[in-house]
């Protein structure tokens, strides 16, 4: 349904508290791979979002459909 449809904002909220979740109650990481993670970050975002990364959501966006697997349309 999802590929036919398409995400909707319901579905978005769902995941981000999912991932907001699991990124306050993850287990402790060893202090050279958060470093290493972090330096990543700093490449690939903006300074608000360095601890952050990937982990999390923050707005909806309909034509963002990589979360989701889904094949882009042509």
């Amino acid at each position: 349904m999802l590929q036919r449809v398409g995400p909707s904002e319901r579905f978005f909220h769902e995941l981000k508290a999912i991932e907001e979740t699991k990124f306050r109650f993850a287990e402790e990481v060893p202090a050279y791979e958060y470093v290493e993670d972090m330096a990543e970050n700093m490449q690939l975002y903006p300074p608000e979002d360095y601890i952050t990364g990937s982990e999390l959501f923050f707005e909806y966006d309909p034509e963002v459909r990589f979360f989701l697997k889904l094949p882009c349309e042509k």
